[in-house]
C-alpha cells in the first residue's frame, strides 16, 4: 500500500475517533445540563461539608447527660438558607448523642415559614419570630436565632429580594448555642449577672472585632443569664439581686466608697469576677488581699506560643471551673501572674480556701495567672450559708472577640465555667470544641449550577481541543 493511502486512512480513522470522542462529550454535556435544569426547579442547597458533621462535643454531651424528659426542636429556617442542611443534620446529631447518653428524647419539626405560615405564626407566638431554632421542653421554651448559628458570610437564604445573590461560604457555629439552649431547659433560669461599669472597663456591648467584648456578652446571654451594667455610685452598693459582679479590666481606680461596698457584697455571700487591667488593680489590692489574693506586675511569659507574641495555658488545678480542662489550652496575650497568699498568711483565717486555677509554664517556672478564692465553703453544705466566691484573673482581653471569634481555644469555656461556678451551678463541663467549629456553608445552589456547566463544557472543549492539535500534529507530513 502507498504512503498516500496509509495516510488517508489514518486520518480517517482519527477522524471517526474524534467524531465519537465528541459525541460522548456532548451527551454528557447534554445530561449534565439537563440535570442542573431538574435541580433549578427545587430550593436545595448543595454543600461541601468540612469535618466530622455527625459528632458532638463532650461538653455537649454532659449537657444532654443531665437533660430529661422530650425536647422538641422546630428548625424554622428556609429550605435554600445555606443554614438549612447543618441545622438538620446537627439536631440528628444531638438526637444520637441524647440516646447514647440516655438523656432526654428528641422530636424534631422542620417549619419552613414561606411554605407553612400557620406552623410559622405558632412559633412566633413562642418568640421566635425570625429564622432560627426553637427548642421546647414541658412549658418552657428558648429560641436560637440564625444570627447565632452561622457567621456572617452564611446567614441569608439564597434568594433575597427577588435577586440571586452571590456565592456565600460562612462558618456554622449552631453546636454551642443549641447546646446552650438545651442546658437552660436542664435547670431553672439563670440568675442576674451585673458588669462594673464608670472606670473605664471592658466594653461587653462593643462589636468591634478587635477591641470589643460582644461576643462573650452573647455567651453569657446564651447560658440564661440576664446580663446588666451597675454603677456602684448610682446603685449605693451593689443590689441584693446581683448575684455575679463582673469587674473586668478597670483602668481608673474605684473610690474609698465602691471599695467599701464590694467588701460588704462578698462578706454577706456575694460572687466576683475580677480581670486586671494592663497595670495597676483599680485599688482593689487590699480588699483582694483578704481573700488569699495578690496580683503582681510581672507577665507570664510562657515557653510554649504560637506566633511569638502571646502566652499558651496548659497547668490546670481539680477544681471545678478547670476540672474537664486537662487536654485544653488557654490564650492570653500580656498576662499577670496573680499569686495566692502564703500558708502563714492563711493560718488566720480556715474558711478560707484559695486555688490556682490556671498557671502558665514559664523559663522561671509555673506561674499562676487565674486563682479562685471561697470563704466558708466548708460549712454551706450543712448550714443555710451562702460562700463568697472571687475568681482574679490577669488578663481581660482573653475574652475580647478577636480571640473568641476562632473557637480555636478553651477560653471561652474557661470563662463560662468561672461565671456558672461562681452562680452556684456546676461548672465541672468539658470543652465545646466540637463539630461546629468544622462546619461549613458552601457555594449557593445557582452557583453549583454554573460551576456545573462550565466543568461539562469547558473541560471537554478544552480536551477535544487538545486531541484535535495533538492529531493534526501526528498527521502533517
Amino acid at each position: 500500500m502507498n504512503p498516500a493511502a496509509i495516510q488517508a486512512k489514518l486520518r480517517k480513522r482519527n477522524r471517526k475517533a474524534i467524531f465519537g470522542a465528541l459525541s460522548c462529550m456532548f451527551l454528557g454535556a447534554v445530561l449534565t445540563l439537563l440535570v442542573n435544569m431538574l435541580a433549578l426547579r427545587g430550593p436545595h442547597l448543595f454543600i461541601l461539608p468540612f469535618g466530622d458533621v455527625q459528632n458532638v462535643s463532650d461538653r455537649t454531651r454532659e449537657i444532654l447527660t443531665d437533660s430529661q424528659g422530650t425536647i422538641r426542636a422546630t428548625c424554622m429556617i428556609p429550605a435554600d438558607s445555606p443554614a438549612f442542611r447543618q441545622s438538620g443534620r446537627l439536631l440528628r446529631s444531638l438526637a444520637r448523642a441524647s440516646s447514647g447518653v440516655m438523656g432526654a428524647a428528641f422530636e424534631i419539626e422542620y417549619v419552613d415559614p414561606r411554605r407553612n405560615p400557620a406552623g410559622a405564626a405558632r412559633l412566633a407566638a413562642l418568640g421566635a419570630d425570625s429564622n432560627g431554632i426553637l427548642f421546647e421542653r414541658g412549658n418552657r421554651h428558648v429560641f436560637v436565632d440564625l444570627a447565632d448559628l452561622v457567621t456572617e458570610a452564611g446567614k441569608g437564604s439564597v434568594f433575597e429580594g427577588g435577586a440571586r445573590r452571590r456565592s456565600v461560604m460562612g462558618r456554622f457555629l449552631g453546636e454551642a448555642a443549641c447546646a446552650a439552649a438545651i442546658a437552660r431547659l436542664a435547670r431553672p433560669e439563670g440568675g442576674r449577672i451585673c458588669w462594673l461599669t464608670g472606670h473605664s472597663e471592658a466594653p461587653l456591648t462593643d462589636s468591634d472585632p478587635i477591641g470589643g467584648y460582644s461576643r462573650i456578652l452573647r455567651e453569657m446571654q446564651r447560658e440564661g443569664f440576664t446580663v446588666s451594667p451597675l454603677n456602684l455610685i448610682e446603685a449605693r452598693g451593689v443590689p441584693e439581686s446581683c448575684d455575679v459582679l463582673l469587674v473586668l479590666g478597670p483602668r481608673y481606680p474605684l473610690t474609698v466608697d465602691e471599695r467599701a461596698w464590694l467588701d460588704d457584697y462578698l462578706n454577706r455571700g456575694g460572687r466576683l469576677l475580677f480581670t486586671l487591667p494592663p497595670t495597676g488593680d483599680a485599688g482593689l489590692s487590699r480588699l483582694l488581699n483578704l481573700w488569699g489574693i495578690s496580683p503582681t506586675s510581672r507577665l507570664a511569659l510562657s515557653t510554649k506560643t504560637i506566633a511569638g507574641a502571646e502566652s499558651l495555658a496548659t497547668r490546670y488545678a481539680d477544681h471545678p471551673v478547670t476540672r474537664n480542662f486537662a487536654s485544653a489550652t488557654l490564650l492570653f496575650g500580656a498576662a499577670r501572674t496573680v499569686e495566692p497568699a502564703s500558708a502563714d498568711d492563711l493560718a488566720g483565717d480556715d474558711r478560707l480556701q484559695v486555688t490556682p486555677l490556671v498557671s502558665i509554664a514559664t523559663a522561671e517556672g509555673d506561674r499562676p495567672v487565674a486563682i479562685a478564692s471561697e470563704r466558708g465553703g466548708q460549712v454551706a453544705a450543712d448550714l443555710a450559708y451562702r460562700p463568697g466566691r472571687l475568681i482574679v484573673v490577669g488578663e481581660t482581653a482573653f475574652v475580647s472577640n478577636n480571640i473568641l471569634a476562632g473557637r480555636t481555644t478553651a477560653n471561652r469555656d474557661f470563662f463560662l465555667n468561672c461565671v456558672q461556678w461562681l452562680a452556684g451551678i456546676d461548672a465541672g463541663r468539658s470543652l465545646s470544641r466540637g463539630a461546629d467549629r468544622m462546619l461549613a456553608t458552601a457555594m449557593t445552589h445557582d452557583r453549583w449550577v454554573a460551576l456545573l456547566a462550565a466543568a461539562a463544557l469547558g473541560l471537554p472543549a478544552f480536551a477535544l481541543l487538545a486531541i484535535t492539535l495533538l492529531g493534526r500534529r501526528r498527521l502533517l507530513p
